[in-house]
């Protein structure tokens, strides 16, 4: 395998940040708009690519907290950091228990990283403590599989071959009103909820599939614990069923894979 040597949380930094994120992560620091001198924290910050997207923006004046439960993400976020002289922390915690300040950020980001969290009200409460009044939200999460018709089919792909649905979790919260409800019940104001479609860009229906189980493996637990023999196995037989819808998807020699995402906004009353 092409990852030999790698743990999952590398895995997941070169390629699904890279083959996935490429298209999403700018457009949500667009959203967010940080500026020169903000205090931003990375929710659910994985191997820190959005924190060194925003690295220039805040510059030097400003601070970039990463917060995340995955150790194995941190280090790699640790070992790579940010570019030029910003300030940055990394910090080992759960969006649902951040040891973190009252009132002690301008922006918070988090790139799709909620619908993985177990208690979505303690997170929601934790994201209004920390903003400070008058301060931004900018988040996404991937919208349900029906809007996500390749992820659709991996996903009964692996429930025929692991006998579990494993790519439930990541499309779990793409319901807009639920999402609504969530961040205004937590005290947050003014949310709007687009919801946009991008792409994902692999060089082959393989290396679709490679990507999502090793490399998600540092995300989703029911990967990670699979031996190296059954994520073989598995690679190879989704290969095979994931060609058989792959043509319109097909084309400048990529498998290019159109993604729909919820992109919410929201500040903390003044």
């Amino acid at each position: 395998m092409r990852y030999d040597g790698m743990t999952p949380a590398e895995v997941y930094d070169q390629e699904v940040v890279t083959n996935i994120f490429s298209e999403w992560t700018p457009q949500l620091v667009a959203t967010g708009a940080p500026a020169a001198g903000e205090r931003v924290l990375d929710l659910a910050c994985g191997s820190g690519s959005v924190a060194r997207a925003i690295a220039a923006a805040v510059g030097p004046s400003g601070a970039i907290v990463g917060a995340d439960p995955n150790p194995g993400m941190l280090a790699v976020a640790r070992a790579r950091g940010v570019e030029g002289d910003t300030p940055v922390e990394w910090v080992e915690a759960p969006a649902q228990r951040l040891p973190l300040p009252d009132d002690s950020f301008d922006l918070v980001l988090c790139q799709q990283g909620l619908q993985f969290v177990p208690e979505k009200e303690a997170a929601a409460a934790e994201i209004a403590r920390v903003l400070r009044p008058g301060g931004r939200l900018a988040l996404s999460v991937w919208s349900g599989l029906d809007a996500n018709p390749v992820q659709r089919a991996y996903n009964e792909s692996l429930l025929a071959h692991a006998g579990a649905a494993i790519f439930t979790a990541p499309f779990s919260f793409g319901d807009p009103v639920a999402l609504r409800i969530l961040l205004e019940g937590n005290g947050l104001a003014d949310v709007t909820i687009v919801e946009e479609t991008r792409h994902a860009r692999f060089d082959s229906v393989r290396h679709f599939t490679e990507v999502h189980v090793v490399g998600a493996a540092a995300v989703i637990p029911e990967l990670a614990a699979l031996s190296d023999a059954d994520r073989d196995r598995i690679i190879d037989v989704s290969t095979v069923d994931l060609t058989t819808i792959a043509d319109p998807y097909l084309g400048d020699g990529e498998f290019r894979v159109p993604m729909s995402s919820l992109v919410a906004t929201a500040t903390k009353p003044a």
